[in-house]
C-alpha cells in the first residue's frame, strides 16, 4: 500500500503528487472501523434506516477493501512503470518491507493481548466473537497466521489479514500485470474482468478449502488491473474532470456512492467493484486533490494501513475490558480515537522504519545490479 502516487505527467513536467489518492485511502480506513464498530453496536446486523440511507456509505466496510484493492493496482504501476529499467528483486523487497513487518507486528500484538486480556464470549457481540480471538494463540497458530493462509481458522488473530492475503499474492504477480496493461490496458482489463467473475462465482458457490487457493485471489485481479489501466490513462482522464462540469462529476460520484455499497454477492460484488474503480477515478479531478490535499485527511492517509491492521484488536480489547461497565456508545468511540492513536504510534515506530529499510535495501540491490551490468 505505497504512500503518495505520482502521476508521469511528461519528461518536461516531471511529476505530479496526487495526495488524494493517499486520502482516499486514509478515509477508506476510516469506513472500515467505523463499519466495525457499527456491526459491533448492531450485530444481528445494521438497521434498515442505515442500510438504506446515505449513512450506508460511512460504513461501507466491504467496498472500502475494493477501493483499497484498487488504489493499490494504480500506484503500484506507477512505481513498476517509473522504475526505468524495472528489477523485479527490489520492487518485491520493497513491497515486503512495506506489507509484512506491521503486519507481523500487529499478529503479534494481538497474541500478547490476548493473554492480557483472556477474553471470553460475550453474548451480545455474537458478530464481534467472530470478528477475531476465536482460539488461544499458540506456536503453531501464530506460525499458521504469518504464513498467510486463506484458512479462517488461521486468520483469527487479526480479521482484517485476509485482504492483505490478496494484496501480497496480487503484488507477487504485479509486474506481469502492468506488463500487459502496458501492451493493450483495455484487454487486459477484460480479460482480468472475466477471470475475476469466474473465480468469484467459483469461490462462492464451489470453495476448495485449500490453504493456498488461486482462485480466491483471482476475485480481485480486475481492481488491481483496472487501477493500473487507470494510472496508465491518469493524464487524460484527470484533463477530462478538470473540464467537465459540476453535476456530471456530481452524478458520477451519486453512481459510485450508491454502487459501492452492495453485498459482496458474485454478481453485486464485480458491480461495487466497478464502483470502487470509478471512485479511485474521480479522485483524480484536480479540483477534489486539493480539497484532500490538505490537514486530517492526508493524516489519514499516512496511517492508513497501520489504523487498518491495529483497530480490530482496539476494538476487541476495550470491549472485553469494559463492556456493561462504560456505556456501548461511549465504549465504541473510544475504540476509534484510541485506533487512530495507535495507528500513529506503529506508522511511526513500526511502518515507517519498515519502509525506509526496504527503500535502502532496494538501492543496494538496484546499484549492484548496476554495477554488474556496467
Amino acid at each position: 500500500m505505497t504512500r503518495a502516487a505520482a502521476l508521469d505527467a511528461g519528461p518536461a513536467s516531471g511529476h505530479v503528487r496526487l495526495r488524494s489518492l493517499d486520502s482516499l485511502r486514509g478515509i477508506a480506513a476510516l469506513i472500515v472501523v467505523l463499519y466495525h464498530c457499527a456491526v459491533t453496536y448492531y450485530p444481528r446486523g445494521l438497521p434498515g434506516w442505515i442500510k438504506h440511507s446515505p449513512l450506508a456509505v460511512l460504513v461501507a466496510g466491504n467496498g472500502s477493501v475494493l477501493v483499497f484493492f484498487g488504489l493499490s493496482g494504480f500506484v503500484l504501476f506507477l512505481a513498476v512503470n517509473d522504475a526505468g529499467q524495472f528489477q523485479y528483486l527490489p520492487y518485491i523487497v520493497k513491497r515486503f518491507m512495506r506489507l509484512y513487518p506491521p503486519f507481523a507486528a500487529a499478529i503479534l500484538a494481538s497474541a500478547a493481548l490476548y493473554e492480557l486480556v483472556k477474553p471470553h464470549p460475550i453474548p451480545a457481540f455474537l458478530g464481534l466473537n467472530a470478528l477475531a480471538w476465536n482460539a488461544p494463540p499458540s506456536a503453531r497458530l501464530i506460525a499458521g497466521t504469518l504464513a498467510l493462509t486463506d484458512k479462517p481458522s488461521l486468520q483469527g488473530l487479526d480479521s482484517v489479514m485476509w485482504s492483505l492475503v490478496h494484496e501480497v499474492r496480487i503484488s507477487i504477480i504485479f509486474p506481469l500485470i502492468a506488463w500487459c496493461v502496458r501492451r493493450n490496458w483495455y484487454l487486459t482489463a477484460l480479460a482480468a474482468l472475466i477471470l475475476s467473475v469466474f473465480s468469484r462465482y467459483s469461490a462462492f458457490f464451489h470453495p476448495s478449502g485449500l490453504p493456498y487457493d488461486p482462485i480466491q485471489t483471482m476475485q480481485y485481479l480486475f481492481l488491481f488491473a483496472g487501477g493500473a489501466a487507470l494510472a496508465l490513462n491518469a493524464q487524460r482522464v484527470r484533463r477530462r474532470l478538470g473540464t467537465a462540469p459540476p453535476w456530471s462529476k456530481a452524478l458520477l460520484w451519486i453512481l459510485a456512492l450508491v454502487l459501492i455499497v452492495l453485498p459482496m454477492t458474485p454478481r453485486l460484488g464485480t458491480i461495487a467493484g466497478f464502483a470502487a474503480i470509478l471512485i479511485v477515478a474521480l479522485c483524480l479531478d484536480p479540483a477534489l486533490d486539493a480539497l484532500l490535499s490538505h490537514g486530517l485527511a492526508t493524516w489519514l492517509g499516512k496511517i492508513s494501513y497501520s489504523l487498518y491492521l491495529v483497530h480490530v484488536l482496539v476494538l476487541l480489547t476495550l470491549v472485553q475490558l469494559f463492556f456493561g461497565k462504560v456505556p456501548l456508545p461511549l465504549l465504541l468511540l473510544a475504540a476509534v480515537l484510541l485506533s487512530l492513536l495507535f495507528a500513529e504510534l506503529a506508522y511511526r515506530t513500526i511502518e515507517k522504519p519498515s519502509m525506509d529499510a526496504g527503500r535502502r535495501v532496494a538501492l543496494r540491490l538496484t546499484s549492484t545490479e548496476h554495477a554488474r551490468s556496467g
